[in-house]
């Protein structure tokens, strides 16, 4: 008869031999139990001297683009017309000035003064190139005669039209007007036919017409009231100097005198500044909605 042990755990009888209870797994013997299986822990390859190392290549981060900048003109505005008009205007004073001086000078001789009042007339698509106007003689060129017969029929169409409209009502005249005040420019400057330079005008200025005629409102009430003082000034000081001079009629002579020459002078040089400014705004106006972005 085998000789049998009683298990420590569970109480059951089990062969001496036993190693393991066969009811409950216990074990007699703790050196018996088998060790858990633990894998072997790989150590990382150590990198050999002579083999040539590798760099670590970082990926290049491209930097987001950034957000388009808002351009230098912005939207066409009242005071924004003004401002650079009368700024441009008065940077090139001296050469508009000039030329318009050559131009009354010469407004008396057949063919050239039709050279020289295209010339006069499309001077703000130079002002609009942010170019410097050539020497005032420059009104004189052959290429402004070329044009006449496209001036000419341009010129045409626009009074035939407007003066209807006068008649008819103000402000269909003066809505139409500033639709087709770029026309001239585009038509010299884009060499298209008169007919298409009309239309372009009124598809450029279209919804800027109130802009535009409130920016010349202004700047005609503004100048007007400048005027004004200034020929107050003058007139006051005449007076205040004829109270001084009393009745003594040939120094009251002299000083009226000298006071309407003042006037004079002020009055040509401010209205030379005016007719700068005037084609400082249309040269800001044909610029912003006219001249194509290079």
């Amino acid at each position: 008869m085998e000789e049998m042990k009683k298990c420590p755990q569970c109480g059951n009888m089990v062969k001496a031999i036993a190693k393991k209870c066969r009811y409950c797994g216990h074990w007699f013997n703790e050196e018996t139990e088998p060790e858990q299986k633990q894998e072997p822990v790989q150590e990382p390859p150590k990198p050999d001297a002579d083999a040539p190392r590798q760099e670590t290549v970082v990926p290049a981060v491209r930097p987001l683009p950034s957000p388009p900048q808002p351009e230098d003109d912005e939207g066409l505005t009242v005071m924004g017309i003004i401002v650079q008009g009368v700024k441009l205007g008065i940077s090139r004073f001296l050469t508009i000035f000039c030329s318009v001086v050559l131009w009354l000078l010469t407004i008396w001789i057949p063919y050239l003064n039709v050279g020289t009042t295209i010339a006069i007339c499309t001077m703000p698509i130079a002002l609009a190139d942010n170019d410097k106007l050539a020497k005032p003689t420059y009104i004189f060129a052959e290429k402004y005669r070329k044009y006449m017969g496209d001036f000419f029929t341009l010129l045409g169409l626009l009074y035939l039209t407007l003066i209807p409209a006068y008649i008819f009502g103000v402000i269909p005249a003066i809505i139409i007007g500033i639709g087709w005040s770029m026309a001239f420019y585009i038509l010299f400057d884009k060499h298209i036919t008169p007919s298409d330079a009309l239309l372009e005008s009124t598809e450029k200025t279209y919804g800027h017409k109130m802009t535009i005629f409130l920016a010349f409102l202004l700047y005609n009430v503004g100048f007007a009231v400048i005027w004004g003082i200034i020929y107050g000034i003058v007139t006051l000081i005449g007076v205040l100097v004829g109270s001084i001079v009393g009745t003594d009629s040939n120094a009251a002579t002299a000083v009226g005198l000298l006071i309407g020459i003042t006037i004079v002078i002020l009055a040509i040089l401010f209205f030379a500044v005016y007719q700068v400014g005037i084609i400082g705004c249309q040269a800001v106006i044909y610029r912003k909605l006219c001249k194509e972005k290079k």
